[in-house]
């Protein structure tokens, strides 16, 4: 069996913390569903960490014996996939489709 070593989990750890998040506003959305207008806001802080962890922690290099590499292009990679996603919460379109504007017949080209 694999154990983990501290060197694999600092290689996922962005993965790790939006994991959290997603977790986090899964459960939210179940349970707390009045809290809705935050979820954007909470999903930004959650992306916001990834990048953190991905610029704070030393790149491990080789990890999970050898199946992962963990080097300056994984993680331009990593925070460019991030901030992509990140970007896609600034925008807001796809948080709150009620800013949609209703298609009609006659604004089909």
């Amino acid at each position: 069996m694999l154990t983990p070593t501290h060197a694999d989990l600092i290689a996922i750890a962005p993965e790790i913390i939006l994991t959290i998040a997603a977790g986090v506003l899964l459960f939210f959305e179940a349970f707390l569903p009045g809290l809705r207008r935050y979820f954007s806001g909470l999903a930004m802080v959650g992306v916001l960490a990834a990048v953190w962890a991905r610029l704070h922690f030393e790149l491990p290099g080789a990890v999970w014996a050898g199946t992962l590499q963990i080097d300056r292009l994984a993680a331009f990679v990593d925070i460019y996939i991030l901030v992509c996603g990140l970007s896609h919460l600034l925008d807001g379109r796809s948080i709150s489709p009620s800013h949609r504007r209703p298609r009609t017949a006659s604004s089909i080209p």
